[in-house]
């Protein structure tokens, strides 16, 4: 464990290998992972086939890392498989009822209407169940146009539907077998498995192995967060929150009225005071010349880590006398403003003007707008990012806090803490009627996305937990019991695992999304308040009112 109050910036040397041909294949020396995936070693018999799938949009594997060679294969992935290597042709919408996945349906309605179906009904296709090798024999041989074959030498393929397919498969040596007179044509088929059956039908084209992947970690909720080191100083952090890149920025509130930025090895890289001459910004009625201080809340980056983007909970200086609180209702309370910082230069060039006492802040994911709670307005305002101003507040109810937003920026859901609901904005028509989430429970005040948009996470600020909340129906479909007063909250990379602070506990919860069971409660130092997760490193950064920041990090038992 490491204690820093400021430090040494460290560097990292990325070494490189050369390269050795081999045959139709360059290889990389020595053994590591390729394609962009950790998991797949160059001397598996699956690497160029896997290769092969990436280079040709076939697969993306099952995280950004990961390929899961020994993984079991779905049905609707054989099916997006399949169709992916025949170019995503367009067919008729399919009929069947159990397919939801996005990115499954022109693979399902393709493989449909050309009849390539295997062991469906009318009504059901049955996409989250495994495939058998046998049955995926049969699928690729309909594909190929049912060719007529010799006998196979396998003696435990016994079904009629399957001698065929498995004929064929031997004839055109795309498989031989798992020994010289088994296909074990019940066994489920694998990642690996039918990468190289769908590389060999290709008839192996030549691939060049790209070398040099990052590391492919196990699951998040199969791993234990460890206590690693720990930072001090001049510093009383609301938040703390990570670049995407390689910084975090702590909002120390006026407390301390900076922003101190880290990097990975903990050291102090800057300090960002909070003071501004606001009439350097051209804002109206403010003083001429004179240095007004805000108090840093919470942060965001646009997606390239180039701006943070800094909420204030109140301003000081000439003009600022009414800056509202923790209890208000909406009045004639200052305004505050939201600060953009050059993360290059750790310095403020743009000074936004938004509601009174913003809290938390969002960017949409396309960088083109910035979303701020007011606290005391009762309202969201919407920045927008290339003009630098704020173009529309939306009233959402009494003190808004947490935000999270789709993929695609068209949609923000807004915890309202004075409620028991969250609000839906459409961000592509912010003069639309509101929807809600109803009836969550008690002061919902920090929300997350799961990767695929389908599920979304909030703390309960008085319920002492979080729930899980299914947004294709707008109910709550998991609850776990954390600790007192679960403040904010991060996700795991893979979507497995949310961490969660718990202020008056003084603890830290790992749940696991899948069935909401909490795995593991840390205690922390005093009040710990703000979260952040940093990918590479899988490391939580936990910000506490005590002054400090804590760090833990994933890891194997």
């Amino acid at each position: 464990m490491r204690t820093v109050s400021s430090g040494v910036v460290r560097g990292y040397l990325l070494g490189l290998t050369a390269a050795l041909l081999v045959g139709g294949v360059i290889a990389p020396s020595p053994a590591q992972g390729i394609a962009g995936f950790g998991d797949v070693d160059e001397g598996r018999y699956f690497a160029p086939a896997v290769q092969w799938m990436v280079d040709n949009g076939i697969t993306t594997g099952t995280s950004e890392a990961c390929f899961s060679p020994d993984d079991p294969v779905t049905r609707g992935q054989a099916a997006t498989f399949l169709w992916r290597m025949e170019g995503d042709p367009e067919a008729p919408a399919h009929e069947f009822g159990d397919v939801i996945a996005p990115y499954q349906q022109g693979a399902v309605s393709w493989l449909a209407g050309m009849g390539h179906v295997v062991g469906a009904t009318r009504t059901a296709f049955y996409p989250d169940k495994t495939l058998s090798r046998g049955e995926f024999a049969a699928m690729l041989h309909r594909v190929a146009g049912q060719p007529a074959a010799a006998m196979h030498p396998f003696t435990d393929v016994t079904e009629p539907w399957q001698q065929q397919p498995v004929a064929w498969m031997v004839a055109e040596a795309i498989t031989t077998g798992t020994s010289a007179t088994a296909f074990s044509p019940d066994d489920t088929i694998t990642r690996g498995q039918i990468a190289s059956f769908l590389y060999r039908y290709k008839r192996s084209p030549a691939v060049e192995l790209d070398s040099g992947s990052p590391r492919c970690n196990p699951p998040s909720d199969v791993l234990t967060l460890t206590h690693v080191g720990e930072i001090r100083g001049a510093i009383t952090p609301k938040s703390v929150v990570f670049s995407g890149v390689d910084l975090f920025f702590a909002q120390n509130m006026m407390y301390r009225h900076t922003i101190t930025v880290y990097d990975r090895s903990l050291s102090l890289v800057g300090t960002i005071s909070d003071r501004v001459v606001l009439s350097d910004f051209g804002v109206a009625g403010a003083s001429p010349g004179t240095a007004y201080r805000g108090s840093p809340v919470e942060a965001a980056f646009t997606s390239d880590g180039r701006y943070a983007y800094v909420s204030n909970y109140q301003m000081f200086g000439p003009g600022y006398s009414r800056p509202g609180g923790d209890s208000c209702s909406p009045g004639t309370w200052d305004n505050s403003f939201l600060y953009r910082v050059d993360v290059e230069s750790l310095t403020i060039d743009q000074v936004i003007g938004v509601g009174p006492v913003p809290k938390f802040v969002a960017v949409t994911p396309d960088d083109t707008r910035v979303l701020v709670t007011n606290w005391c307005g009762y309202d969201l305002s919407v920045v927008d990012v290339s003009t630098g101003t704020e173009v529309a507040r939306v009233p959402v109810g009494r003190f808004p806090r947490g935000i999270a937003v789709t993929g695609d920026s068209s949609t923000a859901y807004i915890a309202v803490m004075g409620s028991r609901d969250i609000a839906v904005v459409d961000l592509d028509n912010l003069s639309a009627p509101l929807s809600w989430i109803r009836g969550v429970g008690t002061s919902p005040r920090s929300l997350v996305l799961s990767g695929d948009d389908r599920y979304l996470f909030a703390t309960l600020n008085q319920g002492s937990g979080v729930v899980k909340i299914d947004l294709a129906s707008r109910a709550v479909v998991g609850r776990a019991a954390t600790g007192a007063a679960p403040r904010s909250m991060s996700i795991s990379d893979d979507g497995t695992a949310i961490f969660v602070v718990n202020y008056h506990s003084d603890t830290l919860s790992k749940v696991r999304t899948a069935d909401m069971v909490e795995l593991q409660r840390i205690a922390t130092p005093d009040r710990p308040i703000g979260i952040t997760y940093d990918p590479r490193t899988r490391r939580v950064w936990v910000a506490t009112y005590g002054g400090t920041i804590q760090i833990y990090e994933d890891t194997p038992v």
